[in-house]
């Protein structure tokens, strides 16, 4: 296994030519760097805390395009997705359901959060989801927990709203926990809303969103976790041994950007990152670089040439001051190591981004001389 993911992420934060970090790094709009100076967060009372709750929830459906939060009771708060996922990890260990799908290839931390709590893993080729769902249902009989990563990461493989409604149905039926983690959803083209489909079959369930993925506020961001089903009230009350469930002044900066943003938004950083998903792909198919998936999300996964590891490009890259990830660790199951990927974030300014592509493509090309 290569570096965890999460460590190359951090490794490149401060280095100029950051393709590594998937947050976003578009300059904020004139509307949204207005509104942030304006916040009267500091004068508002700790009462209101409820009341600032409900009103993110609204914002937060209404940018992506009216999920159903109206419905869901006791949504729980917190600073990300990854604290998140500890959490569900957690309330797994205690119940003792230890046979968890996972997608491959994933985001590797999600595996490593998932093992260090004692779950036995099933390898899913994400691919499956919509080329071979009947293969997929099958194998979800002998599981306790399915963890899904929808739009993927680093694929962007979705699922369209029949697969969902059919996946939920069959989860209900088998028993087995249905968990979500919705970080790129704003990136998603099929418009599919969890929440009411969840609610409609019954599956025990666990939706994880983070805004993390949306605005260039640094580390200003807001998680929230929803559970349905029995697992939810031993995953509340683990939530409750955290006394700082949510920085305050996160849950009201992200709430007014989320309003002030509007669907437009979502619009404008989808078109960013498709039209920088086109030029890399063009760019760095001239030095052997093969895209896979890309479907919804705002990072894109490549193969390397055959002749090329990730980790040797990537040190490379970092020392002329470019930053990508290598993405070995994504491939999580032993079966597809054999071969060396590299991930690159999207969401950057298109100009700069391509003039970081011409680097690496000039870099690579002296290398393989």
């Amino acid at each position: 296994m290569s570096k965890k993911i999460t460590q190359q992420e951090r490794e490149t934060f401060s280095v100029e030519g950051n393709l590594a970090d998937a947050q976003v790094y578009l300059p904020l709009t004139p509307s949204q760097l207005a509104v942030l100076p304006g916040l009267q967060f500091f004068a508002s009372q700790r009462a209101s805390i409820a009341a600032e709750k409900a009103a993110f929830l609204e914002a937060f459906s209404e940018f992506h395009g009216g999920l159903d939060l109206s419905r869901c009771d006791n949504v729980l708060f917190g600073y990300s997705a990854s604290m998140f996922i500890e959490i569900v990890a957690n309330a797994l260990r205690l119940r003792g359901l230890t046979r968890v799908g996972l997608l491959n290839p994933t985001y590797d931390a999600t595996y490593h959060i998932l093992g260090r709590h004692g779950c036995f893993l099933t390898p899913i080729d994400d691919g499956d989801l919509v080329s071979n769902p009947s293969e997929l249902l099958a194998t979800i009989g002998d599981l306790d927990a399915l963890f899904l990563t929808l739009p993927n990461n680093p694929t962007g493989l979705e699922m369209d709203r029949r697969a969902f409604e059919q996946l939920c149905d069959h989860c209900a039926s088998k028993g087995v926990i249905l968990i979500l983690d919705c970080c790129f959803r704003a990136y998603g083209l099929v418009g599919v809303d969890q929440y009411e489909i969840v609610l409609d079959s019954g599956v025990q369930a666990v939706v994880i969103e983070d805004t993390g993925k949306l605005f260039n506020v640094r580390d200003v961001k807001l998680g929230t976790l929803w559970a349905h089903g029995s697992i939810s009230l031993l995953i509340a009350e683990i939530h409750r041994d955290y006394i700082l469930e949510v920085p305050l002044f996160n849950l009201h900066a992200m709430r007014r950007l989320l309003e002030i943003s509007g669907r437009s938004y979502a619009a404008y950083l989808r078109s960013i990152v498709a039209g920088n998903r086109l030029l890399s792909v063009a760019k760095l198919a001239s030095v052997g670089f093969t895209s896979v998936g890309g479907h919804a999300s705002n990072v894109q996964l490549f193969e390397l040439p055959v002749v090329m590891q990730a980790k040797t490009l990537r040190s490379l890259l970092l020392k002329h001051g470019i930053g990508v990830v290598d993405a070995d660790g994504f491939y999580w199951a032993s079966r597809r190591r054999s071969r060396s990927y590299v991930r690159l974030a999207l969401a950057r300014p298109p100009s700069s981004f391509a003039e970081l592509l011409d680097e690496i493509v000039a870099l690579v090309r002296t290398q393989a001389r």
